[in-house]
């Protein structure tokens, strides 16, 4: 019975969100996109289309601890210095974004990921992220075996969120994912170096099951400043995913010049440090 109850929650919940996420995206439908990755949702780069100093990137990257879960994830949202820098300063990350969701989008969260052979999740299944338009970026700084690769249905804007109360309740609730191929499908491998950027809001699954490797990867999300102010709590958004602040090691100049950064969430403590998220949360990596 209490299963049911959730379900009914689940789907009152998510329907009203919709409905004010759908609101957003028309507006950014509005204006148009004549970005490539408009045309089809995705784009495939290197890291060093990137960074200036990959291999130093690289370095710092792969000496972060990680916190590992019984699920075979491993995440962080301790970064390094030196990635950061290079983020915030990228010129052609900040036209990518901007091309794509517009001047109001902003960096909405920044973790290391790194994903075992094996995993059991939910992500496994065809889904979007129920947030609307929004971009990830996968940055894979290093492989182990063959890692598991990323399937996409790709799609051209305008591509409004539409919430599926069947598979979206079957998948969350009661944990039942679809993984058959669906026509038009892309399917993404990764390599050191590699960077996959792609609308969340496509349809898109990972293929752990057709992996026995290991990938290692930092992951960027990007999205409308306003819109995720709204959903924020209520749909899988937000700095350290949508349960606190992230800390920002870079210099001041750097963080106050970058239009990715939304300064509304941004505060400083005793010592100085950056911290990104929304002022009544205080959790910080």
């Amino acid at each position: 019975m209490l299963k049911y109850l959730k379900a009914l929650i689940f789907i009152l919940k998510r329907y009203y969100f919709s409905t004010l996420i759908r609101r957003f995206d028309k507006r950014s439908d509005a204006v148009e996109r004549k970005s490539q990755m408009s045309k089809c949702g995705y784009e495939i780069f290197d890291m060093h289309d990137l960074f200036c100093n990959v291999s130093a990137v690289k370095s710092a990257l792969g000496k972060v601890d990680k916190q590992t879960s019984h699920s075979g994830v491993s995440m962080s949202w301790d970064l390094p210095e030196i990635f950061w820098e290079q983020v915030l300063k990228s010129e052609k990350l900040k036209d990518k974004v901007i091309e794509y969701l517009g001047d109001t989008a902003r960096l909405d969260d920044a973790y290391l990921k790194t994903i075992n052979d094996g995993v059991s999740s939910v992500s496994e299944g065809w889904h979007n992220d129920n947030v609307g338009y929004r971009l990830k970026l996968f940055i894979v700084f290093n492989t182990e075996g063959k890692a598991a690769p990323t399937l996409l249905l790709p799609r051209s804007r305008p591509n409004l969120y539409n919430f599926d109360i069947i598979r979206d309740t079957s998948r969350v609730i009661f944990r039942k994912s679809d993984v058959n191929d669906k026509t038009g499908q892309v399917s993404v491998s990764y390599q050191s170096g590699t960077c996959l950027m792609f609308d969340t809001n496509l349809e898109h699954r990972g293929g752990y099951s057709e992996s026995d490797g290991i990938r290692h990867c930092v992951v960027l999300e990007f999205m409308c400043r306003k819109k995720a102010r709204r959903i924020t709590g209520f749909s899988p958004c937000g700095p350290r995913q949508g349960n606190g602040a992230i800390l920002i090691r870079a210099a001041e100049d750097t963080v106050f010049r970058s239009p990715l950064i939304d300064k509304e969430i941004l505060n400083t403590d005793e010592l100085g440090s950056f911290k990104y998220g929304f002022p009544e949360v205080s959790s910080v990596s």
